[in-house]
C-alpha cells in the first residue's frame, strides 16, 4: 500500500495488536517489547503495557502470555500476578519467583505489517514536503 493511502484509511493498531498478542502460542510468551516491535516500533511498548492494562479481559484472552521485558509477570491480567501465574502454569510454562526463563519460553516469530513502521514512513514522507518559511507580514488583529 503506497504510504499516503494510510492518510485514506489508517491501518487499526488496536486490532493489529490484537492479532498479535493471540499469536503467542500456549505454553509459550513474549513481551510488550516484542509486541511493540512486531508493530514496527519498539517505542510502543509502553503504550502496549498500558492497553494490557485497560482492556476487556475475558476468559479466552491471551494476554496472560505477555510479560514484561525480563520475564516477570505483568500487573495486567484479570486476577493479577496469581492469576497470571496460574494460567501459564496450565500450559505448561515453568514460572519461577514469578518470572519466566524467556529462552526457554520466549516467542518473537510474529507476522503482520507492522502498522507503526508505515506510519512512519509516512510521517517521513510528508515531513520532505514541509517548507518553513516566515511570515510576510504580520496579521491584523482585533
Amino acid at each position: 500500500m503506497p504510504a499516503t493511502d494510510l492518510l485514506k484509511d489508517p491501518p487499526d493498531v488496536w486490532s493489529e495488536l490484537k492479532r498479535l498478542w493471540a499469536q503467542i502460542p500456549a505454553g509459550r510468551v513474549s513481551t510488550c517489547g516484542a509486541l511493540a516491535e512486531a508493530l514496527g516500533n519498539a517505542v510502543a511498548a509502553r503504550w502496549v503495557g498500558q492497553v494490557l492494562v485497560d482492556h476487556d479481559h475475558g476468559a479466552d484472552c491471551p494476554c496472560h502470555r505477555v510479560v514484561r521485558a525480563g520475564g516477570a509477570l505483568g500487573r495486567h491480567v484479570g486476577g493479577g500476578p496469581e492469576a497470571q501465574m496460574r494460567r501459564l502454569r496450565a500450559e505448561g510454562v515453568v514460572v519461577r519467583g514469578r518470572t519466566v526463563d524467556l529462552e526457554r519460553f520466549g516467542f518473537w516469530e510474529f507476522s503482520g505489517p507492522r502498522p507503526l513502521e508505515q506510519l512512519r514512513h509516512l510521517q517521513e514522507q510528508l515531513a520532505r514536503r514541509v517548507r518553513l518559511a516566515g511570515r510576510r507580514r504580520l496579521p491584523k488583529l482585533a
